[in-house]
């Protein structure tokens, strides 16, 4: 039984979903920021239905954590309309984690719900990356989250069909803490310039 509950995930982070993405393509695997320097998210629309502006309005967000658990680490926009816009510039807090290469921006719609699970938002993830210059620690519930989570960089998410659980922490200038959880989810799709978180 767990191996078959094993096949069914990895098959869902390879199997790509037919509908629109938020395509982001900032930042990528490669992409190394710094603590106190100002870092971009850029994205535009991969010319599925629907449209971004279907998408709407979202909130844009620092995360850590694995496809079926995210913890928030650090706001980036509580409102980006992402039809009207392609670009937010932010700087990374040092206090909200270590030096890491497992940190990824979230895409969360205000409005729009995920076609495959309506209770939800829309969500679109960016690839894992890498923050340096970083003087907080992360939690025994973040660095689970975080082992948990697929190694591979080939392969892309925008969301996934299972419920996610959301983790919201407090940083503090040496700890990350987890201080609520709320449970949402999206849809998943393929490409080979973002990487599943």
């Amino acid at each position: 039984m767990r191996s078959a509950f094993f096949a069914s995930t990895l098959l869902a982070f390879l199997v790509p979903q037919t509908f629109a993405v938020i395509y982001i393509t900032e930042p990528t695997a490669s992409t190394v920021c710094s603590a106190g320097v100002p870092c971009n998210v850029r994205w535009n629309d991969d010319g599925q239905a629907p449209v971004l502006a279907t998408i709407g309005a979202c909130s844009v967000g620092l995360y850590v954590g694995s496809q079926q658990q995210q913890t928030f680490l650090q706001d980036i926009s509580d409102n980006t309309l992402v039809a009207n816009q392609s670009f937010v510039q932010w700087t990374p807090n040092a206090s909200v984690g270590p030096n890491n290469s497992n940190y990824f921006v979230r895409f969360a719609s205000l409005s729009y719900k995920d076609p495959n699970n309506p209770q939800y938002p829309y969500m679109s993830f960016s690839a894992k990356f890498t923050l340096n210059g970083m003087t907080g620690t992360f939690n025994s519930t973040v660095l689970s989250q975080i082992s948990a989570a697929p190694s591979s960089t080939s392969a892309s998410v925008s969301s996934t069909s299972a419920a996610a659980t959301t983790t919201l922490s407090k940083a503090t200038t040496s700890k990350a803490t987890g201080s609520s959880t709320s449970t949402a989810s999206s849809s998943a799709a393929s490409s080979t310039q973002t990487s599943r978180c």
